[in-house]
Protein backbone atom coordinates (compact mmCIF):
# COMPACT_ATOMS: atom_id res chain seq x y z
CA UNK A 1 0.00 0.00 0.00
CA UNK A 2 0.88 3.90 -0.27
CA UNK A 3 1.78 5.44 2.88
CA UNK A 4 -1.74 7.78 4.05
CA UNK A 5 -1.84 11.19 4.69
CA UNK A 6 -1.61 11.78 8.19
CA UNK A 7 -2.18 14.62 11.03
CA UNK A 8 -2.25 14.90 14.12
CA UNK A 9 -4.43 16.94 16.09
CA UNK A 10 -3.25 17.78 19.60
CA UNK A 11 0.08 17.85 20.80
CA UNK A 12 0.55 17.32 24.22
CA UNK A 13 3.26 15.23 25.83
CA UNK A 14 1.58 12.31 23.62
CA UNK A 15 2.25 13.74 20.58
CA UNK A 16 5.88 13.17 20.76
CA UNK A 17 5.83 9.57 21.77
CA UNK A 18 3.67 8.97 18.55
CA UNK A 19 6.29 11.24 16.44
CA UNK A 20 8.37 9.21 17.79
CA UNK A 21 6.94 6.13 16.93
CA UNK A 22 5.45 7.10 13.64
CA UNK A 23 9.39 7.24 12.35
CA UNK A 24 8.75 3.37 11.73
CA UNK A 25 5.66 3.17 10.37
CA UNK A 26 5.57 3.33 6.13
CA UNK A 27 1.79 3.11 5.87
CA UNK A 28 1.13 6.83 7.06
CA UNK A 29 3.16 10.41 5.91
CA UNK A 30 2.77 12.58 8.48
CA UNK A 31 1.95 15.86 6.74
CA UNK A 32 0.61 18.37 9.25
CA UNK A 33 0.63 19.24 13.13
CA UNK A 34 -2.84 20.79 14.77
CA UNK A 35 -3.05 22.69 18.20
CA UNK A 36 -4.00 25.78 19.03
CA UNK A 37 -0.89 26.96 21.29
CA UNK A 38 1.15 28.47 18.76
CA UNK A 39 4.72 28.18 20.05
CA UNK A 40 4.19 24.70 20.83
CA UNK A 41 3.14 23.17 17.38
CA UNK A 42 5.89 25.45 15.67
CA UNK A 43 8.31 23.90 17.72
CA UNK A 44 7.36 20.55 17.06
CA UNK A 45 7.00 20.86 13.51
CA UNK A 46 10.32 22.21 13.15
CA UNK A 47 11.90 19.51 15.06
CA UNK A 48 9.49 17.33 12.72
CA UNK A 49 10.13 19.08 9.57
CA UNK A 50 5.98 19.44 9.02
CA UNK A 51 3.89 22.23 8.73
CA UNK A 52 2.26 23.32 11.50
CA UNK A 53 -1.51 24.97 12.03
CA UNK A 54 -3.72 26.39 14.57
CA UNK A 55 -7.13 25.37 13.32
CA UNK A 56 -8.13 22.60 11.63
CA UNK A 57 -9.76 24.15 8.47
CA UNK A 58 -6.01 25.31 7.33
CA UNK A 59 -4.51 21.91 7.93
CA UNK A 60 -7.27 20.08 5.92
CA UNK A 61 -6.92 22.49 3.37
CA UNK A 62 -3.53 22.96 2.51
CA UNK A 63 -2.49 18.90 3.39
CA UNK A 64 -4.97 16.63 1.76
CA UNK A 65 -5.34 15.05 5.00
CA UNK A 66 -6.71 10.78 5.19
CA UNK A 67 -6.03 9.86 8.53
CA UNK A 68 -5.92 11.48 11.21
CA UNK A 69 -4.63 11.04 15.35
CA UNK A 70 -6.68 13.23 17.59
CA UNK A 71 -4.43 13.73 20.51
CA UNK A 72 -6.44 16.44 21.75
CA UNK A 73 -7.97 16.31 25.47
CA UNK A 74 -10.89 14.21 25.97
CA UNK A 75 -13.60 17.02 25.93
CA UNK A 76 -12.81 17.79 22.61
CA UNK A 77 -12.76 13.98 21.20
CA UNK A 78 -16.07 14.30 19.84
CA UNK A 79 -16.27 17.65 18.42
CA UNK A 80 -12.96 17.29 16.74
CA UNK A 81 -13.65 13.44 15.57
CA UNK A 82 -16.54 14.11 14.05
CA UNK A 83 -14.90 17.18 12.62
CA UNK A 84 -12.12 15.15 11.07
CA UNK A 85 -14.85 12.61 9.73
CA UNK A 86 -16.75 14.79 7.85
CA UNK A 87 -14.20 16.28 5.62
CA UNK A 88 -13.54 12.62 4.66
CA UNK A 89 -10.80 11.44 7.03
CA UNK A 90 -10.28 8.43 8.95
CA UNK A 91 -9.81 8.77 12.72
CA UNK A 92 -7.96 6.98 15.63
CA UNK A 93 -8.62 9.01 18.56
CA UNK A 94 -6.73 8.79 21.78
CA UNK A 95 -8.65 7.42 24.90
CA UNK A 96 -10.88 7.74 26.41
CA UNK A 97 -12.63 7.57 23.00
CA UNK A 98 -15.86 9.67 24.31
CA UNK A 99 -16.82 10.75 28.15
CA UNK A 100 -20.34 9.11 28.08
CA UNK A 101 -21.76 6.66 25.84
CA UNK A 102 -23.90 9.12 24.40
CA UNK A 103 -21.54 10.67 22.80
CA UNK A 104 -19.46 7.12 21.88
CA UNK A 105 -22.70 6.57 20.07
CA UNK A 106 -22.83 9.79 17.95
CA UNK A 107 -19.12 9.92 16.84
CA UNK A 108 -19.39 5.89 15.69
CA UNK A 109 -23.07 6.54 13.83
CA UNK A 110 -20.55 9.60 12.37
CA UNK A 111 -18.15 7.27 11.18
CA UNK A 112 -20.46 5.12 9.55
CA UNK A 113 -22.14 7.99 7.82
CA UNK A 114 -18.95 8.97 6.57
CA UNK A 115 -18.04 5.58 5.27
CA UNK A 116 -14.53 6.27 7.37
CA UNK A 117 -12.74 4.46 10.24
CA UNK A 118 -13.23 5.60 13.50
CA UNK A 119 -11.37 3.99 16.76
CA UNK A 120 -9.85 4.62 19.89
CA UNK A 121 -5.87 4.44 20.93
CA UNK A 122 -5.83 0.86 22.63
CA UNK A 123 -2.21 0.21 22.47
CA UNK A 124 -1.70 -2.48 25.44
CA UNK A 125 -3.48 -4.38 22.40
CA UNK A 126 -0.17 -4.22 20.37
CA UNK A 127 2.13 -5.51 23.63
CA UNK A 128 3.14 -8.82 22.30
CA UNK A 129 3.19 -10.05 25.85
CA UNK A 130 -0.06 -9.50 25.85
CA UNK A 131 -1.24 -11.61 22.88
CA UNK A 132 1.00 -14.39 23.83
CA UNK A 133 -1.10 -14.23 27.60
CA UNK A 134 -4.18 -14.58 26.07
CA UNK A 135 -3.30 -17.69 24.20
CA UNK A 136 -1.95 -19.09 27.07
CA UNK A 137 -5.23 -18.28 28.67
CA UNK A 138 -7.18 -19.61 26.47
CA UNK A 139 -5.54 -22.99 25.75
CA UNK A 140 -5.58 -23.51 29.54
CA UNK A 141 -2.75 -23.14 31.11
CA UNK A 142 -3.69 -21.10 34.38
CA UNK A 143 -6.60 -23.92 34.66
CA UNK A 144 -9.92 -22.55 36.00
CA UNK A 145 -9.38 -18.92 36.73
CA UNK A 146 -10.27 -17.29 39.93
CA UNK A 147 -8.45 -13.79 40.48
CA UNK A 148 -6.69 -11.20 38.49
CA UNK A 149 -5.29 -8.13 39.38
CA UNK A 150 -4.04 -4.64 37.36
CA UNK A 151 -2.00 -1.79 38.30
CA UNK A 152 -1.55 1.51 37.15
CA UNK A 153 -0.03 3.69 39.18
CA UNK A 154 2.70 5.76 39.21
CA UNK A 155 3.72 9.65 41.51
CA UNK A 156 3.14 12.38 38.67
CA UNK A 157 2.08 15.84 39.88
CA UNK A 158 -1.00 16.67 38.16
CA UNK A 159 -2.08 19.95 39.51
CA UNK A 160 -0.78 22.08 36.36
CA UNK A 161 -2.30 19.75 34.19
CA UNK A 162 -5.27 19.79 31.91
CA UNK A 163 -5.89 16.16 33.35
CA UNK A 164 -7.17 17.85 37.06
CA UNK A 165 -9.90 20.02 35.38
CA UNK A 166 -12.84 17.76 35.41
CA UNK A 167 -14.52 20.45 32.82
CA UNK A 168 -11.18 19.47 30.39
CA UNK A 169 -10.61 15.74 31.06
CA UNK A 170 -14.10 14.16 32.52
CA UNK A 171 -12.27 12.93 35.58
CA UNK A 172 -9.29 12.36 37.20
CA UNK A 173 -7.31 8.98 37.35
CA UNK A 174 -9.77 6.74 36.37
CA UNK A 175 -11.11 8.81 33.50
CA UNK A 176 -7.56 8.74 32.55
CA UNK A 177 -5.98 5.21 32.78
CA UNK A 178 -9.48 3.52 33.85
CA UNK A 179 -9.87 2.97 29.76
CA UNK A 180 -6.85 1.16 29.38
CA UNK A 181 -7.50 -1.21 32.12
CA UNK A 182 -10.92 -2.21 30.92
CA UNK A 183 -10.37 -2.90 27.67
CA UNK A 184 -6.82 -4.81 28.32
CA UNK A 185 -9.17 -6.75 31.05
CA UNK A 186 -12.27 -7.08 28.34
CA UNK A 187 -9.27 -8.52 25.94
CA UNK A 188 -8.61 -11.21 28.28
CA UNK A 189 -11.63 -11.98 30.11
CA UNK A 190 -14.37 -10.63 28.18
CA UNK A 191 -17.36 -8.63 29.25
CA UNK A 192 -17.58 -6.94 32.64
CA UNK A 193 -20.89 -8.75 34.45
CA UNK A 194 -20.43 -5.63 37.37
CA UNK A 195 -17.89 -2.91 38.74
CA UNK A 196 -17.42 -1.55 42.21
CA UNK A 197 -15.59 1.32 42.70
CA UNK A 198 -14.45 3.18 46.04
CA UNK A 199 -11.57 6.68 45.77
CA UNK A 200 -9.04 6.73 48.07
CA UNK A 201 -7.95 10.24 49.65
CA UNK A 202 -7.23 13.06 46.93
CA UNK A 203 -3.51 13.04 48.00
CA UNK A 204 -2.55 15.80 45.15
CA UNK A 205 -5.31 18.25 46.56
CA UNK A 206 -7.21 17.98 42.85
CA UNK A 207 -10.20 18.24 41.91
CA UNK A 208 -11.13 15.22 40.76
CA UNK A 209 -9.61 11.68 42.00
CA UNK A 210 -6.32 10.73 42.24
CA UNK A 211 -6.36 7.14 43.58
CA UNK A 212 -8.94 4.55 43.00
CA UNK A 213 -9.49 1.01 43.65
CA UNK A 214 -11.97 -1.05 41.40
CA UNK A 215 -13.33 -4.74 41.52
CA UNK A 216 -14.92 -5.98 38.01
CA UNK A 217 -16.65 -9.06 37.90
CA UNK A 218 -16.29 -11.56 34.59
CA UNK A 219 -18.18 -14.70 33.45
CA UNK A 220 -17.71 -17.80 35.57
CA UNK A 221 -17.09 -16.40 38.98
CA UNK A 222 -13.81 -14.52 37.93
CA UNK A 223 -12.72 -11.08 39.85
CA UNK A 224 -10.11 -8.92 39.04
CA UNK A 225 -8.73 -5.72 41.34
CA UNK A 226 -7.75 -2.72 39.53
CA UNK A 227 -5.62 0.03 41.72
CA UNK A 228 -5.03 3.68 39.52
CA UNK A 229 -3.26 6.04 41.42
CA UNK A 230 -1.23 9.77 40.33
CA UNK A 231 0.17 9.99 43.86
CA UNK A 232 1.50 6.30 44.37
CA UNK A 233 3.68 3.80 43.29
CA UNK A 234 3.71 -0.01 43.84
CA UNK A 235 6.90 -0.96 42.98
CA UNK A 236 5.82 -3.96 41.42
CA UNK A 237 7.85 -4.82 37.89
CA UNK A 238 4.45 -6.35 36.81
CA UNK A 239 1.16 -4.59 35.36
CA UNK A 240 -1.31 -7.65 35.41
CA UNK A 241 -1.26 -11.00 37.31
CA UNK A 242 -3.75 -13.67 36.69
CA UNK A 243 -4.60 -16.66 38.98
CA UNK A 244 -6.02 -19.69 38.32
CA UNK A 245 -5.99 -23.09 40.04
CA UNK A 246 -3.09 -24.72 37.78
CA UNK A 247 -0.78 -21.56 37.90
CA UNK A 248 -0.22 -17.88 37.91
CA UNK A 249 0.77 -15.03 34.71
CA UNK A 250 2.43 -12.14 35.40
CA UNK A 251 2.72 -9.48 32.76
CA UNK A 252 5.54 -7.74 33.37
CA UNK A 253 7.05 -4.41 32.10
CA UNK A 254 10.29 -6.15 31.60
CA UNK A 255 9.65 -9.38 30.94
CA UNK A 256 6.65 -12.02 31.50
CA UNK A 257 6.32 -14.95 33.25
CA UNK A 258 3.89 -18.17 33.90
CA UNK A 259 4.23 -20.03 37.14
CA UNK A 260 2.68 -23.07 37.74
CA UNK A 261 1.24 -24.67 40.37
CA UNK A 262 3.97 -27.31 41.24
CA UNK A 263 6.61 -23.71 41.45
CA UNK A 264 8.11 -24.56 37.78
CA UNK A 265 8.12 -21.14 35.71
CA UNK A 266 8.39 -20.11 31.86
CA UNK A 267 9.75 -16.69 31.21
CA UNK A 268 8.03 -15.28 28.22
CA UNK A 269 8.07 -12.00 26.15
CA UNK A 270 10.37 -9.39 26.72
CA UNK A 271 7.99 -6.53 28.69
CA UNK A 272 6.16 -3.24 27.57
CA UNK A 273 7.62 -1.01 25.36
CA UNK A 274 5.55 1.73 24.56
CA UNK A 275 7.12 3.42 21.40
CA UNK A 276 6.72 -0.37 20.21
CA UNK A 277 3.26 -0.74 20.84
CA UNK A 278 2.68 2.81 19.49
CA UNK A 279 4.31 2.24 16.13
CA UNK A 280 1.99 -1.09 15.69
CA UNK A 281 -0.69 0.65 16.30
CA UNK A 282 -0.18 3.26 14.15
CA UNK A 283 0.42 1.07 11.69
CA UNK A 284 -2.63 -1.35 12.29
CA UNK A 285 -4.64 2.02 11.81
CA UNK A 286 -2.94 2.67 8.24
CA UNK A 287 -4.08 -0.89 6.93
CA UNK A 288 -7.32 -0.56 8.62
CA UNK A 289 -8.02 2.64 6.80
CA UNK A 290 -6.67 1.30 3.62
CA UNK A 291 -9.21 -1.44 3.95
CA UNK A 292 -6.50 -3.90 4.26
CA UNK A 293 -6.92 -4.97 7.77
CA UNK A 294 -9.93 -5.85 10.18
CA UNK A 295 -10.28 -3.69 13.51
CA UNK A 296 -8.67 -4.84 16.62
CA UNK A 297 -11.88 -3.02 18.41
CA UNK A 298 -15.07 -3.88 17.10
CA UNK A 299 -17.88 -1.45 17.92
CA UNK A 300 -18.88 -3.03 21.30
CA UNK A 301 -15.33 -3.05 22.43
CA UNK A 302 -15.29 0.40 21.74
CA UNK A 303 -18.57 1.70 23.54
CA UNK A 304 -18.04 -1.14 26.58
CA UNK A 305 -14.80 0.65 27.14
CA UNK A 306 -17.02 3.97 27.87
CA UNK A 307 -19.48 2.25 29.43
CA UNK A 308 -17.41 0.11 32.49
CA UNK A 309 -16.10 3.34 33.25
CA UNK A 310 -19.22 5.70 33.20
CA UNK A 311 -20.51 2.64 35.64
CA UNK A 312 -17.15 2.81 37.74
CA UNK A 313 -18.04 6.59 38.33
CA UNK A 314 -21.77 5.83 39.09
CA UNK A 315 -20.50 3.07 41.89
CA UNK A 316 -17.90 5.86 43.33
CA UNK A 317 -20.87 8.08 43.66
CA UNK A 318 -23.56 5.55 44.85
CA UNK A 319 -20.99 3.65 46.98
CA UNK A 320 -22.54 0.12 45.48
CA UNK A 321 -21.77 -2.33 43.14
CA UNK A 322 -23.46 -1.50 39.80
CA UNK A 323 -24.10 -4.10 37.22
CA UNK A 324 -23.53 -3.73 34.12
CA UNK A 325 -25.80 -4.74 30.60
CA UNK A 326 -24.87 -7.07 28.47
CA UNK A 327 -25.20 -4.46 25.65
CA UNK A 328 -23.84 -1.26 25.82
CA UNK A 329 -26.72 -0.47 23.63
CA UNK A 330 -28.78 -1.85 26.23
CA UNK A 331 -27.65 1.26 28.94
Amino acid sequence: MSALRFAILGTGRIASDYLTALETVPELELVGLCDPRQEVVTALGERWEVQAFTEPDELFEKCSVETVLVAAPPALHESLSMDCLSRGAHVLCEKPLALDLASGRRMLAAAAEAGRVLTMSAKFRHVPDLLEAKARIESGQLGRLAFADNVFASPVSMADRWNSDPSIGGGGVLMDNGTHSVDLLRYLFGPVLWVDAVEGPRLQGLAVEDNVRLRLGFADGLVAGIDLSWSFSTFDDWYVAVHGDQGSLRLGWGGSHFERSDGTRQDFGTGYKKIQALGRQLAHFGRLAAGEESALLAQADLLASIQVVEAAYASLHRGQRVEIPASPDDS
